[in-house]
């Protein structure tokens, strides 16, 4: 069996990887696995390099002053900043967003390391994430995509408790009958890390992942 040609394959599609340290921003990071995890997003980001691109798309996903969904309603519970994935600096980001209430520091601190990735791209590429140092009880670990309540979208105005697409415009609370499960890799440091992309059918064995500040290689699937 030869793999050069698909890991030549790998390298090209996946040149691009934002490398997510979850450690001080475990709320989003949930977040964006939830979404994934539940088929609600495929994955694939595309950065838009338009700043002001952001402010409606964080609107139209309901992270906005007017409705501030984490000091007026129940989720508030869970955090007073709205998180929105897709984030709203993508082209995948507003309408439909998945939404979590966090603590404010989990946001900077996840926008913080978004915005050093930026600076290494063009606006218009497109890219994959990895998460490391999530919640190894949570979505990132493919312990189950039932929702714990944090999760939540804006539907027709009004918010509503996020739920998991089964097929076509069909929606359920209950377990999807096929979860996108997450595949786990293992970088050269020996950290485990999940790609948030279940649509993906080539390897990040042999590829770098960066987090804007520092490229790290991916040395082995876990699982």
């Amino acid at each position: 069996m030869h793999f050069l040609p698909v890991l030549s394959f790998a390298a090209v599609a996946l040149s691009q990887t934002f490398d997510w340290d979850c450690t001080n921003s475990r709320g989003p990071c949930e977040n964006a696995c939830y979404a994934t995890f539940n088929g609600l997003h495929n994955g694939v980001l595309t950065y838009d390099g338009n700043a002001a691109n952001s402010g409606p798309r964080r609107d139209a996903a309901g992270c906005s002053q007017a409705l501030s969904p984490c000091t007026t309603t129940g989720y508030a519970n869970w955090g007073s900043s709205c998180d929105e994935y897709p984030f709203a600096s993508t082209l995948e980001g507003g309408a439909g967003a998945t939404l979590r209430c966090v603590d404010p520091s989990e946001n900077n601190s996840q926008g913080g390391s978004l915005s050093s990735f930026y600076q290494t791209i063009a606006a218009g590429t497109s890219f994959n994430i990895v998460v490391r140092g999530y919640d190894t009880s949570g979505y990132c670990a493919n312990n189950g995509g039932a929702n714990d309540g944090s999760e939540f979208t804006l539907v027709n105005g009004n918010f509503q408790n996020a739920r998991k697409l089964r097929r076509h415009v069909e929606f359920a609370d209950a377990q999807p009958r096929n979860p996108q499960m997450l595949r786990h890799f293992e970088n050269e440091n020996g950290e485990t890390v999940a790609l948030l992309n279940p649509n993906f059918n080539g390897t990040l064995v042999g590829t770098s992942v960066s987090d804007g500040l520092r490229s790290i290689n991916i040395v082995k699937e876990i699982f």
